[in-house]
């Protein structure tokens, strides 16, 4: 079952502030390849993939980044 996850954590806590964030984020693809004469399953893959980075900045993990390293992952499996 595919599915996408995104979060942030506060880090590195001094005196009630937390200048540092660790933001994560999963994503789990499944792929399929039919041969298409018989509509049998030619070649299947699932990834599973996590990125997590310390942060100063606003800055979130996208979909997009996420899914292209999952989407690299697959392909090593495929060749």
């Amino acid at each position: 079952m595919p599915g996408f996850w995104r979060g942030s954590k506060g880090r590195l806590g001094i005196f009630g502030l937390a200048p540092m964030k660790k933001n994560t984020a999963s994503i789990r693809l499944c792929v399929q390849i039919r041969d298409t004469r018989t509509g049998s399953i030619a070649w299947e893959g699932v990834e599973e993939f996590t990125a997590a980075y310390d942060t100063i900045a606003q800055k979130t993990v996208t979909f997009k980044s996420v899914a292209q390293d999952a989407v690299r992952e697959l392909m090593k499996q495929l060749l």
